[in-house]
């Protein structure tokens, strides 16, 4: 994160396992959800993935399945507030050929072009 950012949570679950498979936080019907809600249902998922995760997957990145490549992949277990004051989380998109970390506003609405992780089952 840039200068002036403050940590305001933050998983305490080491990286562990890099082996992962994405999930849609949306339900039947639904075109986007809240940031709130959205970190919402990953909890009640009972592993929530944060920036340690993201950026050993970055490390990583022939580990991320090929076909998650045209959604962005969020991980909302790291929260962030930004210099200028609005909420972030990590996040990793296919751009130019390989992974890159970017920092999603909690704050807006999040649509099906999102994917959360878990540990694969």
């Amino acid at each position: 994160p840039d200068d002036g950012w403050k940590l305001v949570e933050d998983v305490t679950s080491p990286a562990g396992t890099l082996e992962v498979e994405a999930w849609s936080f949306l339900k039947e019907g639904e075109e986007w959800v809240s940031g709130e809600e959205m970190r919402k249902r990953v909890r009640a998922q009972g592993f929530v993935l944060g920036e340690r995760h993201a950026w050993a997957l970055l490390e990583n990145q022939h580990l991320i399945p090929e076909d998650l490549r045209k959604f962005d992949l969020v991980f909302p277990g790291t929260v962030w507030r930004g210099s200028i004051g609005g909420l972030r989380v990590p996040c990793l998109g296919w751009r130019d050929g390989r992974w890159l970390l970017h920092w999603g506003w909690l704050d807006l609405r999040w649509h099906s072009i999102v994917r959360l992780l878990r540990p694969r089952k």
